[in-house]
């Protein structure tokens, strides 16, 4: 009897096993670094601008929330004499290989205390919360905005195994952000100059796939961004 559930035990584990196998065939996990050493691309050295910096805007375009998901700008801004930032990012990648020979990537990234920022949704789009690069240049003890949060992007590559994409030139079928911010607010929100304040962005957008956004002509069926003064 004991020999018996014994075998019966270790037929269940085996079959347990060959599920598991079943399961994830096709998928695998990359190395984070393989995101976050392709981000970045078209960072300028000198002036430290990028378009790669992730920024949302809400619905009205009433604020545009950045926040510097893979750490080019960071260390960009210190390197050249402007504040250390202890930022931290962590997270997964996982491909998935798919029946034309092409791969589905997903990414799901954690960031904190990167470089950030808010601007005002209207001409001349100057900063609410936080400073543009420019002003950190050379300043290393100068306020900054920074941030903590997590995004999701799912994207396509040609085949398992190739190079990923900048976010800028990704394939992308999603994206989520959930974004909190903090800094000096500037006067132009109506506050005295350095004022703390925080910023939060939620955002979730669907591209190239059946219903472009679940009928949401920009793709992203939720978008929200909002400076506000702490304590409020």
């Amino acid at each position: 009897m004991k020999l018996r559930k014994t075998m019966m035990f270790g037929v269940i584990a085996m079959m347990t096993f060959l599920a598991v196998l079943e399961v994830s065939a096709g998928a695998r996990q990359r190395p984070l670094s393989d995101w976050l050493d392709a981000q970045g691309s078209v960072v300028n050295p000198v002036t430290c601008n990028s378009p790669t910096v992730l920024g949302f805007a809400d619905p009205n375009f009433t604020y545009f929330g950045f926040a510097d998901y893979s750490g080019k700008i960071n260390a960009c801004i210190t390197a050249h004499g402007g504040p250390v930032f202890n930022a931290e990012f962590s997270g997964s990648v996982t491909e998935r290989d798919l029946p034309d020979g092409t791969a589905e990537v997903t990414v799901i990234e954690h960031f904190t205390n990167t470089y950030a920022y808010a601007l005002d949704g209207a001409p001349p789009f100057g900063p609410v919360l936080g400073y543009r690069q420019s002003a950190l240049l050379g300043q290393p003890d100068h306020p900054v905005g920074t941030a903590n949060g997590m995004i999701q992007v799912k994207f396509l590559i040609p085949y398992p195994g190739a190079p990923l994409p900048d976010l800028i030139d990704a394939f992308l079928l999603s994206i989520k952000a959930r974004i909190q911010g903090e800094g000096p607010l500037r006067a132009s929100f109506g506050v005295p100059e350095g004022t703390p304040g925080k910023f939060i962005v939620s955002q979730t957008g669907l591209f190239n796939i059946s219903g472009h956004g679940n009928g949401v002509l920009d793709g992203f069926p939720g978008e929200i961004v909002n400076v506000f003064q702490s304590g409020n």
